[in-house]
């Protein structure tokens, strides 16, 4: 009778939290298919409400300019797409999260090895206390799919933004992620289905510059020939992720916010481009 009992209590308690389990992923699955309303904003926020999107009426440069305040003030990712033909900014990110890591001696260490960096100037970058702007975060958005699906569908020229916070390290704020890198492919999918001649390209607005990320021709003729699913996506995001070198990487000095880095890149992956301008050297169209 008791075992009867016991075994009654924990299905029950197994129920609860799968029906637990489930309304949250309704509740994401819900924030990412939605159409949400629209409110207009005069500058570019982080919106972690989900219960509207933003439009910013601003060209390109005029949005990059508070993308850099952004960065400095909020420890969240948000994502935006930017259409050039209508200098407009709509915000596509939902669902943001953030959970900061602790740091310590030796993750300091094995990043900046990583970097080239011997092991006294190591010692001098920790005892200055540059680590305290190396803090490792796991900042995380979502993208409203039905929304960009449509953006992707009516719009030629799409320009997909996200910023990174500047409590990472300069490695993970500059370069794309893989995980960056599978959006991006997959956004570039669906838009050259619709668009065989536009032009899509992905943009991450860090503290240091704007890093630019996009397939080059072969890399989209590569996934109009393909139908790639969620799995191959990801191999190939891996793939290319790893064929991202740094040429040249120079801690310069520190600043208001963070390290001022110069960085060469070097990508041995003929479908993938990448190119870092930092915020002093990059030019507009006219």
């Amino acid at each position: 009778m008791k075992k009867s009992r016991l075994l009654n209590i924990v299905l029950c308690a197994e129920l609860a939290i799968a029906v637990g389990v489930m309304s949250y992923l309704a509740t994401k699955t819900s924030q990412l298919y939605k159409i949400r309303p629209t409110q207009y904003s005069n500058e570019l926020v982080v919106n972690t409400s989900n219960k509207h999107k933003t439009i910013i009426k601003k060209n390109e440069k005029q949005g990059i300019l508070d993308l850099e305040k952004l960065v400095q003030s909020s420890p969240y990712e948000e994502a935006w797409v930017y259409l050039p033909k209508k200098q407009e900014w709509i915000e596509v990110g939902v669902s943001e999260s953030n959970v900061i890591k602790g740091d310590n001696k030796l993750s300091f260490k094995r990043y900046f090895k990583k970097l080239g960096i011997n092991n006294d100037e190591i010692d001098e970058l920790y005892d200055e206390g540059i680590w305290t702007v190396m803090r490792k975060s796991k900042a995380k958005v979502g993208i409203a799919k039905r929304e960009l699906n449509t953006l992707l569908q009516n719009n030629d020229e799409i320009t997909s933004y996200h910023i990174h916070p500047c409590n990472w390290s300069p490695l993970f704020e500059i370069f794309p992620s893989h995980k960056d890198i599978a959006v991006m492919i997959d956004q570039s999918s669906d838009f050259y289905k619709h668009h065989p001649n536009g032009e899509y390209t992905a943009k991450i607005g860090s503290a240091y510059g704007i890093t630019e990320y996009k397939l080059t021709g072969e890399g989209i003729d590569y996934i109009k020939n393909q139908n790639l699913n969620r799995f191959e996506i990801s191999r190939l995001a891996k793939e290319m992720h790893k064929s991202i070198e740094k040429v040249k990487f120079d801690l310069v000095e520190t600043n208001n916010y963070g390290l001022k880095c110069e960085m060469q890149l070097k990508v041995n992956n003929p479908k993938l481009e990448v190119n870092y301008t930092p915020h002093n050297q990059i030019k507009f169209k006219e």
